[in-house]
């Protein structure tokens, strides 16, 4: 069983009887993926620590608890997931890898397994001081492709639309070429990520100026030699708040400054890296 509520090595948080009584709930249900969820997105009340991170100390502090619930529910995803997150919070990226692996066997098509395999292994060669081996790489870029593919058969319905989706998978896939120093295929994917951007707002501002043609117009009071407001030509979309673009620039702007390609590093910059004065919250407001 995890400690009691009022256990004084876990300090004295409000937030903590909740989470207590969350992972312990989850504990005796580890099939509860909405549990798991609302368990990895708790506050954490001890050294700020992240949700994952606190499970982990949880269970480090009786075990018995954690293992009993994996012997009695070996088939668990969300159970082995967080073993695996736990593991990997303590830097036992083996132990995480085998427990990614069960959950890989629990369900072959789930593509986030795969990409955190594809994680893990990198990170266990960033223990050694050595050039990563070859076949360690296609290991490694062959579960990154499978999680590609497998993310867009598994989309669930109205989560994120096709580009956003694009996107997210050729983030990923450059973000994984970037770490293993393979910069041209990334800055490849980069560059997509960006072009898919371009389209997605191209495309977001037309279905604005097609909205305010429809909208039966409105007659507004305005002072003699004042320009009107609000034509359709000057319709915007309110920015994108969810979106890897800005994300993909960044790690680009890198990419070219490491490079000494500083214009093009510019460049990118000023196209992508510019922000709202005020915020995105205040452009939004202005709208």
């Amino acid at each position: 069983a995890l400690p009691a509520e009022d256990d004084p090595d876990l300090g004295a948080g409000a937030d903590e009887p909740d989470m207590l009584s969350l992972t312990k709930r989850f504990l005796a249900d580890p099939e509860n993926v909405q549990l798991a969820n609302e368990l990895r997105r708790q506050p954490a009340p001890r050294l700020e620590l992240s949700s994952v991170s606190l499970v982990t100390a949880l269970m480090q502090e009786d075990a018995y608890g954690h293992k009993s619930a994996l012997r009695r529910h070996p088939h668990s995803l969300p159970l082995l997931f967080m073993a695996a997150d736990g593991f990997s919070c303590r830097q036992q990226h083996a132990l995480a890898v085998s427990k990614y692996v069960e959950a890989l066997a629990v369900d072959p098509r789930q593509p986030l397994t795969h990409l955190c395999i594809a994680v893990q292994l990198f990170n266990l060669t960033q223990n050694k001081s050595l050039e990563l081996p070859s076949d360690m790489v296609l290991k490694i870029m062959s579960f990154v492709h499978n999680y590609a593919a497998l993310r867009v058969e598994r989309q669930p319905g109205g989560e994120l639309g096709e580009g956003d989706l694009r996107q997210e998978t050729l983030y990923n896939m450059g973000r994984a070429y970037q770490q293993l120093s393979m910069n041209e295929l990334a800055e490849s994917c980069y560059r997509e990520v960006l072009l898919l951007e371009d389209q997605l707002i191209a495309e977001a501002a037309a279905r604005e100026r097609q909205r305010q043609l429809e909208r039966p117009p409105q007659r507004k009071k305005r002072r003699p030699g004042a320009a009107a407001e609000g034509g359709a030509e000057d319709a915007l979309p309110p920015p994108r708040m969810l979106t890897v673009a800005r994300d993909a620039a960044y790690n680009l702007v890198l990419m070219y400054q490491q490079s000494g390609a500083r214009e093009l590093a510019m460049d990118v910059m000023l196209k992508h890296l510019n922000f709202p004065r005020g915020g995105f919250a205040a452009a939004a407001h202005e709208r």
